[in-house]
């Protein structure tokens, strides 16, 4: 019929026991095959019946016979070897023994592709070049069932393979062509043990159909090898005593080294004395044990059921992490060790230390003694330990979670305590007796420092408790909204509990006024000497806000009940002190309010429009004049002045004790080498209060800077908040250090944002202006960028000039905006899209504000308004009748723009007439921008007001901005704003927000 077929063959090669495979082409003849040549060679032919042929063959399957030929062993494990002959006749077993597991895997494969494909199978032809239709294996893939019989003799053992379906192998043609997996020829039968039962089983009982085991080898015999298949198969056994067990496992978890520094935990069961992980893969365990009276099988079947119970809790209800770092792991078994207990699940540890897992109780008393907290916390552990929580300060400090215990167990300090007690820890002052004394300004560490029970762990450490119900001022002139009565209640609290404070409101909330109320009842309380530290309400009119121009005395049955005095009782139930009364025949001493030039005069407006009644000075001019002011101080109520003339005069002023000294725009002394620093730190008064819309601008440094001045030692020395703060701070917002900041200076800060508070909140349209910049700007840019990439190239080996490098960025910024700052005649692509949205303006009812950092920015676009005939006003830091200059813009309808500098326009004008705010340049700070917008949009701004930010592309104002992002982000991380908003009120770079 000379048909065309692909047939295997199984060859049977010399060396260790092992068979190979050959794909044949073959033509059918009558009543057999005859083999035309090895399919490997026909591959390389055209002929049209062999291609046919071939299409019925995976390419798996050609591969995997080459794979079992003893050219391919020797190519890819015997290279070593000189010859393969020399190869193949190693006695090193263990090559031999891998050599074979990889040749039985390949077999195993070839076999079932062959099945899958149809492909007959032979084994090697009888006759050179001629298989026999008759000899074709047929493949059984499913496993055949085997049992082992032994029979007990006196003298020996007979040992039996049992073939169910009746197989004797001494009467068959057999041959076992793998161990593992097992694949068994008998006549034309290819069969297999199954999974795990190797073919080496079979091997004793191709020649004898019972094995005769010498009584003085049995033990051997059974151990090395019947006992390996023993729990895989049925045991029938004559003369020996069969056990068969079904015990209650015993669960337990087991913690070990795992790789790449992790830890491991699996759950494993314990039978007697066998110990089987969850995933062992038979159901029952066999064991041969000796006696007296001869040797016992002992059959130990596993409870399914009890252990899959046991891995449904612990992996699917508790989720148990299967790895990872010991901190997690202890982590984990510390909180579950009572549930796993009630389970009766234990635990191991096979690791270089043992961790202690079980319940830490803390112990905690705290007593008062003048200004100062006693504190005892002693940790309380399950096996009888007690330590003080001083004893882990460096730890915890250090961020470090494994602490040896006395016992020599290892704790791991949880993630929680590091926020919780970190700041007790750094600020308290250890005493003798293992505890701690902590100072009443750094109650917000005694506040975190309570059990993990009590502490919620999302609880926001911002909220601000409630606010005390003190009288507002009778003799002040203004009807304050709900939340500024709140904030002039919290500056009074903080007033008599002797804590300097911080009010940094958003700008535009009026912290003026607030300021100004604090003052006025300073007055009175010193006037009138009263003792009572509460008063009643004033009654909100019909729009909700407080009507304070009443002067009727308040009702009675408003009146709250006078707690006991700050100093018999120091907290409330809040934890806040409340209340404390002024020495008797106390007098009143001047305030002092420093503020920058540019907002002295507003503050004189705003005295005389909300508290007349005050006797006010103004200490500015010439040396001379000054001197001559200084007789009158004694007998003003409030002295105005700069920080510039009080770095000047600091000799005459830190010999003055003042009532209240007001820190107005307190972030001008933000450096704490700065002589200003100095200065205002020599200051003597009863009460300091900074006022701030940005208490923090830049860096951490600049809140030291603040709270060192407001509440010394609230947070340490410089060197201990920089080791302590500032280095993990910046590397990690979210590390506890940024909670623990939180914490200690949320009491000393009230901050809100103008849209938590305000409901008549003017609507804001923020407006990302992407300028690209013309060819021959580019140029100049580029060459400047190169300018600078080569100083910095040459600082590598001399260290470069900071003031040169800092000369490089500043040209960068200048190229960018405008190049005739370089003084090069050079178009500006942003300068063109200023006045593009200017020209839009020119002629409407609308008026706008120009903003730029750079004077000589405003220059140009000033010279350019003139050429255009535009009306326009300007106010830079040699402008002298700052007054005229406003009331013009603000008054006159033909007057439509106002070009103003950051430093002399930033804060303590209010210019409600514009709706427009045009920022040419971005600053380094995000809140000097949100200042200067805030010149527009604040109360008494009837329209929404539009903000244009202009940015050049593809340049350093790009990396500015993203600099705004990273500071605003610290910002926003550290000062936590009281209201109803979520983050920040600024918009990203590229976004549009009304």
């Amino acid at each position: 019929m000379n048909e065309k077929k692909v047939v295997l063959v199984i060859y049977k090669e010399v060396y260790w026991g092992m068979f190979s495979l050959r794909l044949y082409l073959v033509t059918g003849k009558d009543f057999y095959f005859a083999l035309d040549i090895p399919l490997d060679k026909v591959i390389s032919t055209d002929s049209s019946c062999r291609v046919e042929a071939l299409e019925s063959v995976p390419n798996r399957l050609l591969t995997i016979c080459r794979q079992t030929g003893l050219d391919y062993m020797y190519s890819h494990v015997g290279k070593k070897y000189p010859s393969r002959s020399a190869f193949f006749k190693t006695e090193d077993k263990g090559v031999q023994t891998y050599v074979k597991q990889l040749s039985d895997k390949y077999l195993d494969e070839a076999l079932r592709l062959a099945h899958e494909a149809d492909v007959p199978v032979f084994m090697e032809p009888r006759h050179e070049g001629v298989l026999y239709f008759k000899d074709v294996l047929t493949i059984e893939l499913s496993a055949a069932e085997v049992s082992m019989k032994f029979v007990c003799h006196d003298d020996r053992i007979d040992y039996q393979l049992v073939f169910k379906d009746g197989l004797v192998p001494t009467t068959h043609k057999t041959a076992v062509i793998s161990h593992e997996p097992s694949w068994i020829v008998s006549d034309n039968r290819l069969f297999t043990l199954g999974k795990d039962i190797s073919g080496k089983l079979v091997l004793p009982f191709l020649k004898s159909q019972t094995v005769t085991i010498p009584m003085r080898v049995k033990d051997d015999y059974f151990r090395k090898f019947i006992l390996r298949n023993a729990y895989r198969l049925d045991i029938d056994a004559e003369g020996f005593d069969v056990e068969e067990l079904y015990p209650q496992p015993a669960a337990f978890l087991r913690m070990e080294h795992g790789l790449f520094g992790k830890y491991t935990m699996s759950l494993l069961f314990t039978y007697g004395r066998r110990t089987i992980a969850r995933n062992y893969p038979y159901k029952r365990m066999v064991m041969l044990e000796d006696h007296d009276d001869g040797v016992r099988f002992v059959m130990t079947h596993r409870d399914m059921d009890a252990e899959r119970r046991s891995a449904e809790y612990v992996y699917g209800t508790l989720s148990m992490p299967a790895e990872g770092p010991a901190t997690e792991l202890i982590e984990w078994l510390g909180t579950h060790n009572k549930e796993l207990t009630g389970h009766g699940i234990t635990i191991e540890q096979r690791m270089d230390k043992v961790y202690y897992i079980g319940d830490v109780v803390v112990s905690r008393d705290d007593k008062r003694a003048g200004d100062w907290f006693d504190v005892h916390i002693v940790l309380c552990f399950d096996d009888g330990l007690s330590l003080p929580l001083v004893e882990m300060r460096d730890a915890i400090l250090n961020g470090v979670h494994e602490f040896l215990l006395p016992s020599g167990n290892w704790f791991i300090i949880p993630d929680s305590w590091l926020a919780v007690y970190g700041p007790l820890l750094l600020f308290g002052h250890k005493d003798s007796h293992g505890g701690l004394r902590i100072h009443v300004s750094q109650r917000g560490a005694l506040e975190t420092a309570e059990s993990d029970a009590q502490r919620q762990p999302d609880s926001d450490v911002g909220d601000q408790q409630p606010f005390c119900q003190y009288d507002l001022p009778k003799s002040l002139h203004a009807t304050l909204r709900p939340y500024q009565a709140d904030g002039f209640r919290w500056l009074v609290g903080h007033f008599l509990a002797g804590e300097g404070c911080c009010l940094g409101d958003d700008m535009g909330l009026g912290k003026t006024v607030q300021a100004i109320s604090l003052m006025l009842w300073y007055k009175e309380r010193c006037a009138m000497n009263v003792h009572e530290p509460y008063g009643a309400l004033p009654k909100a009119d019909e729009t909700g806000q407080y009507e304070l121009f009443s002067f009727d005395s308040p009702a009675e049955d408003s009146a709250l009940p006078e707690p006991d005095n700050i100093f018999s009782e120091p907290l409330s139930e809040h934890g806040n002190v409340v209340s404390a009364q002024l020495s008797d025949g106390e007098s009143f001493k001047p305030i002092l309010v420093l503020s920058p030039a540019s907002v002295t005069y507003n503050w004189r407006i705003e005295l005389q429009r909300f508290a007349p009644s005050m006797r006010v000075l103004e200490y500015t001019g010439t040396t001379e004049s000054r001197k001559r002011l200084r007789r009158r101080i004694p007998s003003q109520d409030v002295v105005l002045t700069t920080y510039q003339t009080l770095r000047n005069d600091i000799g005459y002023f830190a010999d003055i004790t003042f009532g209240i000294i007001v820190f107005d725009e307190s972030q001008q002394f933000k450096n704490s080498d700065s002589q200003l620093y100095a200065a205002v730190s020599r200051l003597k008064s009863g009460h300091l209060l900074a006022l701030s819309g940005t208490p923090m601008e830049n860096n951490l440094s600049e809140l030291w800077s603040l709270m060192h001045l407001l509440c010394p030692g609230l947070l340490g020395e410089a060197a201990t908040f920089r080791r302590h703060f500032i280095t993990s701070i910046s590397n990690n917002l979210g590390s506890e250090k940024t909670m623990m900041l939180r914490t200690l200076t949320a009491p000393f800060f009230l901050r809100r944002l103008r849209s938590d508070v305000l409901d008549s909140l003017p609507e804001r349209t923020d407006e990302w202006v992407h300028c690209s910049m013309s060819e021959q700007q580019r140029e100049l840019y580029e060459t400047e960028l190169s300018c600078m990439r080569n100083l910095i190239l040459e600082g590598k080996a001399n260290r470069p000039d900071t003031m040169n490098v800092l000369k490089a960025i500043t040209r960068l910024r200048q190229a960018a905006n405008c190049p005739e700052l370089l003084e090069e005649n050079v178009p500006s692509g942003k300068m063109e899209a200023v006045f593009e949205r200017l020209e839009q303006l020119w002629g409407t009812g609308h008026k706008a504000l120009v903003f730029s950092e750079y004077v000589s920015v405003l220059d140009i676009v000033a010279r350019e308004m003139d050429a255009r005939g535009w009306h326009y006003e300007r106010l830079t830091g040699e402008t002298t009748d700052r007054e005229g200059h406003i009331a013009h813009f603000q008054q006159d309808s033909s007057c439509q723009f106002f070009l103003i500098s950051l430093k002399a326009g930033g804060v303590g004008l209010n210019l409600t007439e514009a709706d427009y705010v045009f920022l040419v340049d971005p600053w380094w700070n995000r809140t000097a921008e949100e200042q200067a917008i805030s010149r527009a949009l604040r109360m008494g701004q009837q329209r929404g007001v539009m903000v244009y930010r202009f940015i050049t592309d593809d340049t350093i104002e790009e990396k500015i901005v993203a600099l705004q992002n990273r500071k605003q982000s610290m910002i926003d991380a550290v000062l936590v704003c009281v209201g109803n908003g979520d983050g920040p009120p600024f918009p990203k770079i590229g976004e549009k927000r009304s």
